[in-house]
């Protein structure tokens, strides 16, 4: 299964390297009562990440990002969700636009649903594990209020 994960993500790189698409997509910075952070860890990435996804088409951020947390991580409810900000990438050829938000006191009741994913972890934020994704590095020092957003014209 991983080495059909790892194919399937090639074939979409090359994809968007020829067609430069436009992307949307939602991640949560969830943090439990014990001031630890939700990880996931992908089948086809070194890297620790916040989960979540894309957006599909017609999907509001609300609907897309509560869609992904139960496939990837089994979260059905939590209490609030607060909008940290949004956030441009341009990596691999594509126009990447990602809204992240911030939850607290998540319930994981239900077995994730993602084959994608082949861990996730809470960690404490004081003690964060190596291998962190820059824009996940990046978005947990802004919500600490260890960094501003950075806009570069």
């Amino acid at each position: 299964m991983n080495t059909i994960i790892k194919i399937i993500s090639f074939f979409r790189r090359c994809y968007w390297a020829v067609i430069r698409p436009t992307t949307v997509g939602v991640r949560a910075i969830i943090v439990n009562a014990d001031r630890e952070i939700l990880l996931v860890k992908h089948r086809y990435a070194k890297n620790w990440f916040l989960p979540g996804g894309g957006v599909q088409k017609g999907e509001s951020f609300a609907k897309a990002i509560h869609r992904e947390l139960s496939e990837e991580v089994g979260i059905e409810r939590y209490d609030k969700l607060a909008l940290l900000g949004c956030y441009s990438n341009f990596f691999e050829s594509k126009s990447d636009y990602i809204a992240v938000f911030v939850i607290h006191h998540a319930t994981l009741s239900s077995d994730p649903k993602s084959v994608e994913i082949a861990q996730y972890a809470f960690f404490p934020l004081s003690a964060l594990p190596e291998g962190l994704s820059p824009g996940t590095r990046k978005r947990i020092q802004e919500y600490l209020g260890e960094k501003t957003i950075d806009f570069n014209w």
